[in-house]
């Protein structure tokens, strides 16, 4: 699936699909149920890689691996559940980030938990019990219970 930015915003930073020209995304899952009145997607095992490419800039990459999850709101807002494994390639390094529960807003390209996880970066690491991951700015916000290890190369 290839999402494209609206055509037309107020401002062009206004909103942070105006931010890439291109989204792509690949999917896999070991089965997937629809249930009636409900437009959400169940996943088992699912694995998902979301390609983002960002104006004059590299391609940014975030996959993701679980026991099991939800894709709902019109293919744009994933909950991924169990063993959560989730790899962000960006402009600047690698980060990967593991917890019980991550949801990823494909729309804002935000990952957030509200639950214990570890974040690892190539000379530290952070955990913490709540996290959100901007993947547009890069940019990583820590609110509860941080704890952090660094090693100087």
């Amino acid at each position: 699936m290839i999402r494209r930015p609206p055509r037309s915003t107020p401002k062009p930073s206004s909103a942070a699909s105006d931010v890439y020209k291109r989204q792509l995304f690949l999917l896999s899952s070991t089965r997937m149920e629809v249930f009636s009145g409900s437009s959400a997607l169940k996943l088992s095992e699912p694995k998902f890689l979301s390609i983002i490419e960002v104006s004059n800039e590299e391609n940014k990459r975030a996959s993701f691996a679980a026991n099991w999850g939800f894709l709902s709101d019109g293919g744009t807002f994933f909950t991924l559940n169990g063993d959560v494994h989730a790899v962000i390639t960006g402009s600047k390094n690698q980060s990967k980030i593991r917890s019980e529960l991550l949801n990823y807003d494909s729309k804002n390209m935000i990952i957030s938990t509200s639950r214990a996880f570890t974040l690892s970066m190539p000379n530290s690491s952070l955990s913490g019990d709540s996290l959100t991951a901007d993947l547009i700015n890069e940019v990583f916000t820590v609110s509860e219970r941080l704890k952090a290890n660094y090693d100087a190369i």
